[in-house]
């Protein structure tokens, strides 16, 4: 419910903003976050987009909801390009990939640029959670890496 008051509450500033940019600051300041550097109201604009992306109803998102192709264009993209950034520089940042046992791992995002990495690493089973990619399956099959695709809608819990 906090998420979705803050979404509204975003919103309601960027579709208003001469009437309420003299009253930002004092907004600001009383959900204290007075030391965040915004200078403009517009600039909130992104962040509305996807906090009202998760505001829920009674209704969970399904495979055919308009809020996943938000949160892709306004997240996943933008998170991707850092990664690759990241990856670019060295950065232990970029790591897409965390042990959790001697024989579990948890990742993110496995390209097929990856899949000789896995291999290496030992991982002969991948489990797909992700409804908006299908995984790399060709490059899988090449590395004799079996996968595992549960069809889970971003930001909302397996069922």
């Amino acid at each position: 419910m906090k998420l979705a008051i803050s979404g509204a509450l975003i919103l309601v500033l960027i579709m208003i903003p001469t009437v309420l940019s003299n009253q930002f600051d004092n907004i600001m300041a009383a959900s204290s976050y007075s030391d965040i550097p915004i200078n403009k109201v517009q600039h909130l604009f992104p962040y509305a987009l996807m906090f009202n992306t998760f505001v829920r109803n009674k209704h969970e998102m399904d495979l055919n909801d308009k809020r996943r192709y938000i949160i892709h264009l306004l997240y996943d993209i933008p998170a991707f390009l850092l990664v690759i950034v990241f990856k670019l520089l060295n950065n232990p940042l970029n790591s897409l990939c965390s042990q959790i046992t001697n024989c579990c791992y948890l990742g993110c995002l496995p390209i097929p640029a990856n899949v000789k990495t896995l291999n290496n690493m030992g991982i002969k089973y991948v489990v797909n959670m992700c409804a908006e990619y299908n995984g790399a399956r060709i490059t899988y099959k090449k590395y004799n890496i079996k996968q595992l695709q549960l069809l889970t809608v971003d930001s909302t819990a397996p069922s």
